[in-house]
């Protein structure tokens, strides 16, 4: 028979008290703090114009195990919080009182909602900046819903972008004849900054870079895609192309893009021609040779994911005036020719 230390079970009945006397209680707190309504924002709409309408819809779900009272009515506007990106609280305008017609009960499971116009709700957001929506209430649990808000595109007007990189800098014109929604999408993504801290995630060695994944992963991008415009525009060294997307077939993705490092006749009327690299087609060519992991499955002629993330520090954007373009035109060819 095996000798216990004297008094060994009382200690372990004491435990074993203690242990379920927490757990009991994490449970009450866990059912006192569980949320008894969620409010759920969404839009479908990737980003706004400055002076557009923003809709928003507003859902609020019973998320508890029993109907709730609502004879009172939640207050719904004093719950909603607008920040801007620096955390700066948006005011409600003045004159705002209702935003929803509210049930006096919500049963388990229930819930109602209606499409908001936020920027009537909050003034502030005339103002290009990305903002957060969520809300606060007691009882309540939200998400939070970023809402990018960017200047108005002037089609008249002709750009420039810089991209950094850690190779150095890549300078494009934009081509505004030949792909003007396409143009105006690449203008719009770099306004709301979704291009900044992106990565060009595939090489194709000695021939061309592609970037535009906020992950490195070739599956995400801005989360829609675009009809291709298609030209009989020439594909030289440091042309600009909206990719593909492979999943879709032909439809164009809304944020990669490849920069050739070298003249691409064969794709010449097959693909949707952004711009012209203007100054650091040398830092083009420099990342097409970074060493690469080609996927087990990958075709052959896929690109391949460089071993060590080629980031997009950020991308810029400049008013290009017609001087400008002739210099920029000027100091492209001369570079191709070196």
């Amino acid at each position: 028979m095996t000798n216990r230390p004297r008094g060994s079970f009382p200690r372990i009945r004491v435990l074993l008290s203690f242990a379920a006397l927490a757990a009991a209680v994490a449970l009450l707190y866990a059912a006192e703090t569980r949320p008894s309504v969620s409010v759920f924002f969404e839009t479908q709409i990737p980003y706004f114009y400055e002076g557009d309408p923003i809709p928003v819809a507003m859902t609020v779900k019973n998320v508890s195990d029993t109907t709730l009272d609502n004879s009172k009515e939640m207050d719904l506007l004093g719950g909603m919080r607008m920040e801007d990106a620096r955390g700066g609280k948006l005011k409600p305008a003045p004159g705002v009182t209702t935003l929803i017609s509210q049930p006096r009960a919500l049963e388990k499971s229930a819930f109602f909602g209606r499409i908001l116009l936020v920027n009537e709700i909050f003034p502030g957001l005339q103002k290009a900046g990305n903002y957060k929506l969520s809300f606060q209430g007691e009882g309540a649990g939200s998400n939070d819903l970023i809402l990018h808000v960017v200047e108005r595109y002037d089609p008249k007007k002709d750009y420039s972008a810089r991209i950094e990189t850690d190779f150095g800098p890549i300078v494009i014109r934009f081509n505004k004849a030949t792909a003007p929604r396409h143009v105006r999408n690449f203008i719009d993504l770099v306004r709301q900054g979704f291009y900044n801290g992106n990565q060009f995630h595939r090489i194709l060695p000695g021939t061309a870079i592609v970037g535009g994944s906020p992950t490195g992963e070739p599956g995400a991008g801005a989360g829609y895609n675009l009809d291709p415009e298609l030209s009989d525009t020439p594909v030289p060294a440091g042309t600009v192309i909206q990719v593909r997307n492979r999943e879709t077939g032909p439809m164009d993705s809304g944020s990669h893009f490849m920069i050739t490092a070298i003249g691409k006749p064969d794709m010449r009327g097959l693909a949707t021609v952004l711009g012209q690299v203007v100054e650091g087609l040398d830092t083009v060519k420099t990342i097409c040779q970074v060493p690469t992991l080609r996927e087990a499955d990958a075709p052959p002629g896929m690109p391949a994911r460089p071993v060590k993330p080629i980031l997009i520090r950020k991308i810029t954007l400049s008013e290009v005036t017609a001087k400008e373009a002739g210099k920029e035109a000027a100091a492209g060819k001369a570079e191709k020719k070196d």
